[in-house]
Formats: C-alpha cells, structure tokens, sequence
C-alpha cells in the first residue's frame, strides 16, 4: 500500500491559520526591551555570578 504524498492536514500554525500570531511558542507581554535594559541585565548576571564564584572559592579554600 502506497502513501499519500501530500498532507491531509496542516501541521504548522502557519499552514492551518495564514499570517495568524496569536498561538506562537513565545508569548511576549508588555512593552520591548530596550538596549540598555538589556546590558543592564547582563551586568547585573554577571555580578551575580562573579560573586558566587567568589562565595564557592572561599568556601572551597576554607575545606582545605
């Protein structure tokens, strides 16, 4: 038995709804991001994660 070589239904947001976005993986709420906001952000990560690295190596050298 032979397979039908085209699909009997659609199977992507798009293929089912043309140039609908209400359904997308990401939903995003609120206003956009600015650009400072976002270096802001990347500095406060990286503070956070410099002073775990800091709490984890005294941790560390207070063991030995």
């Amino acid at each position: 038995m032979s397979w039908p070589t085209v699909r009997r239904y659609a199977r992507t947001l798009d293929d089912a709804f043309r140039g609908v976005d209400y359904a997308t993986a990401i939903h995003r709420v609120g206003r956009p991001v600015s650009f400072g906001e976002r270096i802001a952000g990347v500095i406060v990560a990286t503070v956070i994660g410099v002073l775990i690295a800091c709490a984890l190596v005294h941790w560390l050298l207070e063991a030995l």
